[in-house]
């Protein structure tokens, strides 16, 4: 156009100012022009500047002073001519720049989703793996090291489940373990924090799991000693000082949380790691209540069989002794003519006699060698004899009641036995009322289950029982003493007045009538024994008696090593009108007894005897005549050996020492009848 093609043509100065060629066309206001080209000119001081030109806008003039001539020579371009380069500079910058932008955009897109997400993955799965996720693994497929890398993460991973897989196995199998164990186990860490504690220790202590864990062992097991209740030492501090296994007396008292109190025997040993140092404390330990309990009652059992065996033997030796005296004393009865003054002196030897009779029996009893004369009996019947007789001997201030409360009294047994028996908890209870009191005794019907029966420390049978209790309101009994009450020798009166047999005796009776007995006492107000025997629906039998002797003849083989014995029972029966033979043992008898066979009518045959005893020399005499008649005399005999020689054809059996009056009558009835068998008591 003709602006742009004036804008390209050249400008000159002369000296004066004066253009001599415009760089306008003629038809342009050349002089408004001109005249601000050449003052922007004249201005100028570094040969360019910028000037404003109608309708074009701002220019840009370049110019140069030739000197020779004193001219000024320049050049108007249009800015986009000025800067076209630089523009066109610049957009190849642009161009350069956004490329290149665009590329590292590329790259670092592909370093993203390419090297970049591997990583992140597992930062991720690295975290995830923090809070016990380990099912989560990184896919790459790729070869590079970020590939190997991730597979070594896989791998790390797959080791790491397994291992945890192994320990949660293990640490199950040993939870398992601990948790079937029949004893308590407690471990600890090395400041005798508990850890872990299995469902035993947990019942013995009273503390739960997770409330025990962390807690002072000292505070979880508290041991105390048993005689003292004085505390005792942690066990923990034993095994840390000493760095071995430590087993800790059986005489210990675990109190737990809840207040309950178990005998314990405890094993304490330290744990240690692969290094060999101690990381804490396994304390293993027991409940041995129930155990010592049965230990108790073994050396109970033990010291009574002892005491049993003692009591048998001397009550052997003094009832043949006893025997001895009333015999003599029956003896003279009938020889001396009647005088007061004997009567009353062999009264006295007889009296004494009977009560010394019934100490031996009261041995007996205990030691449960006195064999029950068991017939259907009337309890009630029992117990209105023993209170007539009791009544007429107690202190007047003492005042007896009895409330018949059981509408059945039936039971089988030995109504003298069961009369001592309740005779002695009558003295007992009397005597602790020295200042006088009430006794009252009662009775009723119960029936006892089977829960109650295999609970019982006594053999019962489930069934109708009659329940007796005898209630004093006297001093009591404490409970030092109460759990050795029935003990034999065992008594809290002074010296001179108890023998400590009364309760032992008890005891004896009502465990042979398959019995229980039990009691109760609190200190100031009185005790209470319970007498529970089982019922039957037999009725009560009369037992034959006589006062008198009985007469009689034939001849009468008496084998006895006791001479004394030997010789009262020969004299009592040839005062009766018998022949007698006299054997001093077994063998001496049976030889005599096969001499004079066909001649023998009866046989008394002691028990224990040398050489050969009464069921040994029994059973020779009834193979030489299996129809021998023979009655067996026995201070005791156990109940078994009486049960297996009266069915095998014993004739009768009557204790030492006897009277002339029981003697005869058994010896009438088995001379008399063949079948007909006395048993007495």
């Amino acid at each position: 156009s003709q602006s742009s093609a004036t804008y390209h043509a050249p400008f000159v100065l002369n000296a004066k100012g004066q253009i001599l060629i415009a760089p306008l066309a003629v038809e342009t206001d050349s002089d408004g022009y001109n005249k601000a080209l050449l003052t922007q000119i004249r201005q100028a001081v570094d040969g360019s500047f910028m000037i404003s030109l109608p309708h074009e806008g701002t220019v840009w003039c370049v110019f140069r002073s030739f000197e020779p001539w004193g001219w000024t020579i320049g050049y108007l371009v249009p800015l986009t001519v000025k800067y076209q380069l630089a523009n066109q500079l610049t957009r190849l910058l642009w161009f350069v720049f956004g490329g290149i932008t665009l590329m590292v955009t590329l790259l670092l897109v592909w370093l993203v989703r390419g090297q970049l997400k591997p990583i992140s993955e597992l930062t991720e799965i690295s975290a995830e793996m923090a809070e016990g996720n380990l099912e989560r693994t990184i896919q790459t497929g790729r070869k590079d090291e970020i590939g190997i890398l991730a597979d070594h993460f896989n791998r790390m991973q797959f080791v790491m489940k397994q291992t945890i897989e192994s320990l949660q196995s293990s640490e199950e199998n040993l939870r398992t373990t601990l948790n079937s164990l029949a004893d308590a186990v407690i471990a600890t860490d090395a400041d005798m924090c508990v850890i872990r504690m299995n469902p035993v220790a947990e019942k013995l202590t009273g503390w739960s799991v997770d409330s025990a864990i962390g807690e002072p062992l000292s505070t979880v097991f508290q041991i105390f000693n048993a005689a003292s209740r004085q505390p005792l030492e942690n066990p923990a501090i034993k095994v840390l000082a000493q760095n071995k296994i430590v087993s800790l007396s059986k005489n210990r008292l675990l109190i737990s949380k809840n207040g309950e109190e178990f005998l314990v025997s405890d094993t304490a040993a330290p744990i240690k790691n692969a290094d060999d140092q101690i990381t804490g404390v396994v304390l293993v330990f027991r409940d041995i209540t129930e155990e010592k309990a049965l230990q108790e009652q073994l050396l109970q059992t033990r010291k009574m069989d002892t005491i049993g065996q003692l009591a048998g033997g001397v009550a052997h030796d003094f009832n043949n002794m006893l025997g001895g005296i009333i015999g003599a004393a029956e003896l003279l009865k009938r020889k001396l003519p009647k005088d007061p003054k004997c009567d009353k002196y062999l009264g006295m030897i007889m009296d004494s006699a009977e009560q010394a009779t019934n100490l031996t029996s009261q041995l007996l009893t205990f030691a449960r060698k006195q064999h029950i004369h068991s017939t259907p009996i009337d309890v009630h019947l029992v117990l209105d004899n023993t209170l007539s007789l009791f009544e007429k001997t107690v202190d007047r201030r003492i005042r007896v009641s009895f409330n018949r409360g059981a509408d059945t009294c039936m039971v089988v047994g030995d109504s003298t036995q069961l009369q001592n028996a309740f005779l002695n908890l009558c003295i007992n209870a009397a005597q602790a009322m020295p200042d006088g009191g009430d006794i009252l005794i009662s009775s009723q019907n119960k029936k006892l289950d089977k829960i109650y029966c295999d609970n019982s420390a006594f053999k019962l049978e489930p069934g109708p029982y009659l329940d007796i209790q005898f209630r004093d309101c006297g001093c009591g009994i404490s409970e030092e003493h109460l759990s050795k009450v029935f003990e034999p020798f065992y008594t809290t009166k002074e010296l001179g007045q108890g023998t400590g047999l009364g309760l032992s005796a008890v005891l004896g009776t009502v465990q042979a009538h398959n019995g229980e007995v039990s009691v109760y006492s609190e200190i100031g107000k009185g005790t209470v024994f319970q007498v529970l025997l089982p019922l039957t629906e037999a009725e009560a039998e009369d037992l034959p008696t006589t006062s008198q002797p009985q007469c009689g003849s034939g001849l009468i083989l008496i084998v006895d090593d006791e001479h004394v014995m030997r010789d009262t029972a020969g004299a009592i029966l040839e005062d009766l009108g018998y022949q007698v033979l006299l054997a001093e043992n077994g063998q001496v008898g049976l030889d005599l007894y096969r001499q004079n066979k066909n001649k023998i009518d009866l046989v008394l045959l002691d028990m224990i005897m040398p050489e050969m005893n009464g069921r040994d020399c029994f059973c020779e005499i009834r193979k030489i005549n299996p129809n021998a008649k023979v009655i067996l005399l026995s201070g005791f005999t156990k109940s078994q050996d009486l049960n297996d020689l009266r069915a095998a054809g014993l004739s009768g059996f009557i204790r030492k020492p006897y009277r002339a009056a029981g003697l005869s009558e058994i010896i009438a009835d088995a001379m008399s009848s063949g079948d007909k068998r006395q048993f007495f008591s």
